[in-house]
């Protein structure tokens, strides 16, 4: 799966509007999720919440460089878009 890029907030930044901490932006290309979405035999907007999960994992500091963070961050993943009702998206792992 091709992450979505990720730019994380220096820590601590609030929200000036709603004083709730900043994480940082996540940047989704749809022509790209829309590959991944054919690839993955789910729809583009399945796929485009998936890259959400996905990046704001990786704001939180889920990471997938090693084994282990990796399972958790899939774990972790998985439960998320099974809460949101997705979790027949498969997860293309590339």
């Amino acid at each position: 799966m091709r992450r979505p890029t990720c730019f994380p907030s220096p820590p601590p930044e609030t929200d000036p509007e709603t004083g709730a901490q900043y994480l940082g932006d996540i940047v989704i290309s749809i022509p790209r999720a829309m590959l991944q979405a054919q690839a993955g035999g789910h729809p583009l907007e399945a796929e485009v919440q998936l890259l959400v999960v996905h990046g704001t994992l990786h704001l939180l500091g889920h990471d997938h460089a090693e084994v282990e963070e990796k399972a958790r961050m899939w774990q972790a993943q998985a439960e998320v878009m099974s809460r949101l009702g997705l979790s027949y998206v498969k997860i293309q792992d590339t």
